[in-house]
């Protein structure tokens, strides 16, 4: 159970980060 949450935490961790790169390449594209 601990481990799928660690999992879990780690993959929207990770989604936030790719958002965020994506992001700051979109504005500094413009």
């Amino acid at each position: 159970m601990a481990g799928d949450a660690q999992f879990i935490t780690n993959y929207f961790n990770s989604r936030k980060c790719i958002a965020v790169i994506v992001k700051s390449i979109e504005c500094n594209g413009v």
